[in-house]
Parts: C-alpha cells; structure tokens; sequence
C-alpha cells in the first residue's frame, strides 16, 4: 500500500544522410545514426526493490520518402534499431549486471508543405525493447528477460532547407 512517485522520458540525437531524388529516382533515403535514451524513474523504490531504469542505445534507422502532389505532400515509412549500452540501476551489481537487449522501431509520417520550408508532420510509430537477463547469484531476483512495446501517434511542425 505505498504510492511511489514516477518519472519517464525518451531523447534522441544523431546525423542523418541522404540519398537525393536525383541519384535514385523519384525515391529519397535517409540514413540515421545516433544515440538515445528511454528512461523510467521510480523515486523511493530501493525501499520496496524496484529498480529505476535508464537503457541508453547506439540507434540506427533508414527511411524512404516518396514526394506527391508536386511535393507539397511527402510520405514516408521508416525501420530502425538499436544496441543496448546501458539499462541503468536495472543492470546494476543489486538486480541484473550482464543486461543485454535493443530495440526495433518502425513508423509512416506525411509531411504537408504549408509554406516554402514551413510543414508539419502527422504520423503513427511502433517501438519495442527487448532486455536479456543474467542471473545474480548473489541476488534472489529471477528473470530472463523483459519486453517493452507501445505504439505513438504524433503531430509536429518544423522547417527544412
């Protein structure tokens, strides 16, 4: 019977290339290399033996545009993944220190152009994160692994050159 505080949140950064209409067609690639962050943080939970978790991935993805309506409307699909680095106080010495895992992401947007670079976006994303466990035997926690999976909706504006 204790309500625990939580706190959750994903980043991400990275270069992304492309491949250009002009090289291959009507099609454009893009090809994504970063680093990202999906944490969830649970604030008193070393009392009752949770632990907060905190993956940190090398993510990669390739998305394919294709432009309609004289490129005022663009849309894409989209597939990545990533490795796992780090899974935080849930791959500590206390719960499961050889955590191993990554991710896999797939998603479709459609960029409406408003107004010269001006667009904004609407699409839908799936990802999931898989984790692999090591038993301790110093600890009594017993898992083999975990599962993570949730589907997105967004809705942004944003401007390109």
């Amino acid at each position: 019977n204790k309500t625990l505080k939580t706190s959750a949140y994903r980043a991400s950064g990275g270069l992304m290339g492309r491949v250009p209409r002009s090289v291959l067609g009507v099609l454009e690639l893009q090809v994504l290399l970063g680093y990202g962050v999906q944490a969830f943080h649970i604030d008193g939970g070393a009392a009752v033996h949770l632990p907060s978790v905190t993956l940190s991935q090398a993510q990669g993805q390739v998305r394919a545009r294709l432009p309609l309506l004289d490129r005022l409307l663009w849309v894409q699909a989209a597939l990545g993944g990533g490795y796992l680095l780090g899974a935080g106080e849930l791959g500590s010495d206390a719960f499961f220190p050889k955590t191993s895992g990554g991710s896999l992401n797939a998603g479709a947007d459609a960029d409406i152009r408003i107004w010269q670079g001006l667009f904004v976006q609407v699409g839908a994303e799936y990802l999931r994160t898989f984790l692999s466990f090591q038993k301790n035997p110093a600890v009594v926690y017993t898992a083999t692994g975990g599962v993570d999976q949730g589907w997105g909706i967004h809705a942004r504006a944003g401007w390109a050159m």
